[in-house]
């Protein structure tokens, strides 16, 4: 008897684990998009070919980082769910804007991110 308990007992406990650890590589994921302009003496304008970056707020380390488009947008993919700061690099390599974003939906569209 005492055996049974045991095994059920450890089996009890490698099904937790499994468990624990499917749940946790497995949280919902997203896609987060949004456009850089700037405003100029004839009107909203996109920035094309900017670096734009994608940072959790709990690691402060660049996740993702791609260019922005001709039309001045950017995609980020597979995004987990939680806080981030989206930031527009020039090219001397310095964050020109900064951006919250909270990521708790499916797709999550950053307002135009205006830079003066």
């Amino acid at each position: 008897m005492d055996l049974i308990r045991k095994s059920t007992l450890l089996m009890s406990f490698v099904v937790l684990l499994v468990a624990i650890q499917f749940g946790a590589s497995h949280s919902p994921v997203a896609k987060v998009r949004g456009k850089v302009v700037g405003r100029g003496s004839t009107g909203v304008y996109p920035f094309a070919y900017v670096r734009v970056t994608l940072t959790p707020s709990a690691t402060k380390e660049i996740s993702q980082s791609v260019y922005t488009g001709s039309d001045g947008m950017f995609y980020f993919n597979g995004v987990r769910y939680g806080n981030y700061t989206v930031d527009v690099w020039n090219v001397q390599n310095q964050s020109i804007k900064s951006v919250p974003v909270r990521v708790n939906k499916v797709n999550v569209v950053v307002r135009d991110v205006m830079i003066p």
